[in-house]
């Protein structure tokens, strides 16, 4: 038994976030060398797709913004209770996909995506949210039997298919097949603010009509775009590698990755301001601590029901 090959990283118990494993599974080679696997993503992201005219054509009461309102709010309320970081992706994409095909008062909004939480944590963590702790994050303007009435409703809306393929789930597998020559660190930092990029973009509507894989190879350009300083003929190089590995044009990969970066402009103008003037190993860290930063300003210190998502009345 002594000499029994164990692979598995500690973590430690106070540090990890609530709901995940105590330990970090090795990259099973099994998995990520086996071209089988990204075939299957590519195709059954497919299934998951969100009607991009939901505002017009099945919610005649809610608008886009009302929409961001509560995604931000889902955010935090993640944040406070450790999400991992495929929940609030999930929970979104079953927000929207429950919006394409069911249409709901304005008021309702809120309880919905309460529920989007509690199911995409059941799916992504080894532990849920607590229904208590989620309707004191509405303030109590949700109950327990609302909750467990409309998640009965949001999954058979759904079709009792709620494995949805999002970006998180090909970040690890594209950065696999693109064998960047980086360190460790360099890759872990390259994942942790492409993760970053997903879950700005989980806010906005406009990159829920756009497959995973896109949003996901968008993002992971942006990453290495701002920790390194890449020549012309290297960023099309990786990009022409992300179209051979996806099958997505350039193109449309250049055009997501500066969506997303008019994204991060809005959302922290500073940071596209100095990439551009700052370079070498100041640039890196300037990016790499106001990307940090650039999902804090989308908190506050405790989640506070968002006022216009409850107003019945205009």
């Amino acid at each position: 038994m002594a000499e029994l090959l164990c692979l598995e990283n500690d973590v430690d118990t106070h540090e990890r976030p609530e709901g995940q494993s105590p330990v970090s599974s090795y990259m099973d080679p099994s998995i990520f060398d086996n071209d089988q696997v990204m075939e299957n993503l590519l195709r059954a992201e497919e299934r998951y797709a969100v009607n991009s005219r939901l505002f017009t054509c099945v919610q005649g009461d809610l608008t886009p913004a009302m929409r961001k309102t509560v995604a931000q709010w889902m955010y935090e309320v993640c944040e406070e209770e450790q999400c991992r970081p495929e929940v609030y992706p999930l929970s979104m994409n079953c927000l929207d996909r429950f919006l394409s095909v069911m249409s709901i008062r304005k008021s309702q909004l809120q309880l919905t995506g309460t529920v989007c939480m509690l199911l995409a944590s059941k799916f992504r963590q080894t532990k849920a949210l607590s229904v208590e702790r989620l309707c004191m994050y509405t303030e109590h303007s949700v109950t327990r039997e609302e909750i467990m009435d409309w998640e009965l409703l949001v999954i058979s809306k759904l079709k009792w298919d709620l494995s949805a393929i999002i970006p998180n789930d090909f970040v690890d597998l594209l950065l696999h097949r693109l064998q960047l020559q980086r360190d460790f660190q360099s890759i872990r930092a390259i994942r942790s603010h492409t993760q970053i990029f997903i879950t700005l973009c989980a806010t906005e509507f406009e990159f829920s009509t756009s497959p995973p894989s896109m949003v996901a190879a968008a993002g992971i350009i942006t990453a290495v775009s701002g920790l390194v300083k890449l020549t012309w003929n290297q960023k099309r190089e990786l990009l022409q590698r992300l179209n051979e590995i996806t099958s997505i044009e350039v193109d449309c990969l250049q055009d997501c990755q500066h969506r997303i970066e008019q994204l991060l402009a809005r959302s922290c103008p500073e940071l596209m301001g100095n990439s551009a003037t700052a370079s070498g190993a100041s640039a890196s860290g300037d990016y790499m601590a106001k990307v940090s930063s650039g999902t804090t300003n989308l908190e506050t210190e405790t989640p506070e029901t968002p006022t216009d998502v409850q107003d019945v009345l205009f």
